[in-house]
């Protein structure tokens, strides 16, 4: 048993929506309990107002339960977006992405916040944006019941020092973070030639490289986006497959006061697993570190 509701990605045939209940009775046949809300399902329930509902019987049926979620990419629809002509719109579509998930009963939502940096702006700019975003958009976040969960990433308005700041600055139950194993591995080995921090990096400063992202964010996660690679690319690998230490993450993971889920974010199709290997590897990872 797991010691928080471990969530997967999964791939819906949205095309063919006649055949989602029998992928979802399989996918709970090979033990899966939980699955993500993705950017693709919010995206397509955006263009059919039955979809919520329709996804939902199906889940139910299959004993299945949507827990955590995941908003769009573009910039343009992020909280830090810092464009003021285009900010109503910004707020209607996140509104609108947060009605979404509270038809499926999420509980989380994660957004991604600058990771499209435009260079000639300060982080300070992105910070200020975001966090006049975040006082609209928090009261729908506690009127829908879905917590805000800003994910770190690689540039500079995504370090765990821009979001902690911002979450305190708040202090709200319905903001959170969400730490990215696979990202945080990247800012682990920043300086090396050819990653992606480095090359996606934006100040005058050098990058700076951290290995204490997890220790840093600890006291204010309430999601996870677990998967691995060697330092360099957002690989997507299955924990395992990369280099990082799986007996650290998993060990402080377990003292995350405000956790509330797990999400397998691996890309698990490339490694020829079965639905049911995955489920088990990921029942096993939650058994490291200790209790």
């Amino acid at each position: 048993m797991t010691f928080v509701p471990v969530t997967h990605v999964v791939r819906m045939p949205m095309e063919n929506v006649k055949l989602i209940p029998y992928i979802m009775r399989d996918l709970a046949a090979s033990g899966m309990k939980n699955i993500v809300l993705s950017s693709n399902i919010v995206a397509d329930c955006m263009k059919d107002p039955r979809l919520p509902d329709t996804l939902m019987k199906y889940a139910g049926e299959a004993g299945l339960s949507f827990v955590d979620g995941h908003a769009l990419f573009p910039d343009c629809v992020c909280p830090s977006f810092p464009v003021e002509e285009k900010r109503d719109f910004m707020i209607r579509y996140i509104r609108l992405e947060l009605a979404i998930a509270s038809a499926f009963q999420v509980k989380t939502f994660t957004v991604h916040t600058g990771n499209n940096y435009d260079r000639t702006l300060s982080v300070d700019v992105y910070r200020d944006a975001m966090c006049r975003s975040l006082e609209e958009l928090l009261p729908c976040a506690e009127k829908t019941g879905v917590s805000i969960a800003l994910e770190n990433i690689w540039t500079s308005p995504n370090t765990p020092e821009v979001l902690l700041d911002v979450v305190k600055k708040f202090e709200s139950p319905y903001l959170g973070l969400c730490y990215d194993s696979g990202h945080a591995n990247i800012m682990k080995y920043a300086r090396r030639e050819g990653s992606l921090a480095k090359m996606w990096w934006n100040t005058p400063e050098e990058v700076p490289q951290d290995d204490r992202i997890l220790e840093k964010m600890l006291p204010y996660i309430i999601n996870c986006h677990l998967h691995d690679n060697n330092g360099d690319r957002d690989e997507h690998k299955l924990p395992g497959r990369g280099n990082i230490d799986w007996e650290h993450v998993m060990g402080l993971l377990k003292k995350a006061p405000r956790l509330q889920c797990i999400q397998n974010e691996a890309g698990y199709t490339d490694d020829f697993l079965t639905t049911k290997e995955v489920v088990e590897l990921f029942e096993k990872l939650c058994e490291k570190g200790g209790c």
